[in-house]
């Protein structure tokens, strides 16, 4: 405009980057694949050591559950003058008491029947031959026939009491063919004398990398060792 200087504009000129410098930067589309992948896979290492360590403390926890329940039972058995028994289920374990004749699954307290926590298996030998499980419905069918009879036991009860007569033979004798056929029997036993069924118990979980061993012998006393798993 009149009457103003002009002055020449000159442009700021800062760094310039080299044009090989702007093809380096940032990462091509296979390098971002290949650190994917990398960590993907430590990722899955890191996971899977973490289960298995996760497993391993368990089962190390159930053998020592398993040891002191024994242990127990044959304190149990020689303190109150009883006999105890144990089976192995298809789905765990329980301890077994003598009722009136017959034996029943423990219902309560420490020795009451108890899941296996999956993916741990069991197994009992006795006398160098594996024991097979029992089913667990044997046990619910064991005490579901005890109750019958106890509750037919007191309808007799009842019924002689009113009419002073004598008990049926015939019945008595089908409820006692009932009761043999649902019968279930210990695999080991704990004796009031203090001493048991030597049996040998191996407690075992995939991908736990150790094994459980507990070891009963005939004077009741109960050992636990750890084992390399087999592969």
């Amino acid at each position: 405009m009149d009457g103003f200087p002009t002055v020449a504009y000159r442009p700021f000129s800062g760094f310039t980057p080299h044009p090989s410098r702007l093809t380096q930067q940032g990462f091509t589309l296979l390098e971002l694949l290949v650190v994917v992948v990398i960590i993907g896979i430590l990722v899955t290492f890191a996971t899977l050591s973490i289960s298995n360590r996760a497993i391993s403390d368990k089962l190390e926890t159930e053998a020592s559950r398993l040891q002191q329940l024994f242990e127990i039972a044959g304190e149990d058995a020689e303190l109150q003058g009883v006999e105890i028994g144990f089976v192995r289920t298809d789905q765990g374990y329980a301890f077994l008491a003598a009722v009136d004749g017959r034996w029943l699954p423990i219902a309560a307290g420490p020795l009451r029947a108890r899941p296996l926590p999956p993916p741990m298996s069991l197994w009992l030998q006795v006398d160098g031959r594996v024991v097979p499980p029992l089913p667990s419905s044997a046990l619910l069918a064991a005490v579901t026939e005890a109750e019958k009879e106890k509750a037919e036991a007191k309808k007799d009860d009842a019924r002689l009491a009113r009419t002073s007569a004598l008990p049926n033979p015939g019945a008595s004798d089908d409820r006692q063919r009932s009761s043999s056929a649902e019968a279930i029997k210990p695999q080991l036993l704990f004796l009031s004398s203090g001493e048991a069924t030597g049996a040998t118990l191996d407690l075992s979980a995939p991908g736990a990398g150790v094994a459980y061993r507990l070891e009963v012998d005939a004077l009741g006393r109960v050992t636990r060792s750890e084992r390399t798993a087999k592969k």
